[in-house]
């Protein structure tokens, strides 16, 4: 009894193999954590990163914050983005 490999076949039965080996089982998902804070001063302890956390305490993803310096502003009103990385504030008391 002869046995023959057909080579022209060979490409085919190694992509079918190798589709095999990474076909994808079943992944661990990490799930869903809730946790709540008892005020600020635990809220104030971590770093946020790349959002940002209202006065009333909420956090919105996406932004990146940094730091200004303000010379004689009470307050800022609003904020709109500009050309590039220019930002206007809309101040008050005197600013």
């Amino acid at each position: 009894m002869t046995t023959s490999f057909n080579f022209a076949r060979a490409p085919l039965a190694a992509a079918l193999f190798a589709a095999a080996l990474s076909a994808p089982g079943p992944a661990p998902a990490g799930g869903t954590r809730i946790w709540e804070l008892a005020g600020f001063e635990e809220l104030d302890l971590g770093e946020p990163e790349q959002t940002s956390i209202s006065s009333r305490g909420e956090v919105a993803l996406g932004l990146k914050p940094r730091a200004i310096e303000l010379d004689a502003v009470g307050l800022v009103w609003s904020a709109a983005a500009g050309a590039g990385d220019t930002v206007y504030l809309g101040t008050g008391y005197f600013g």
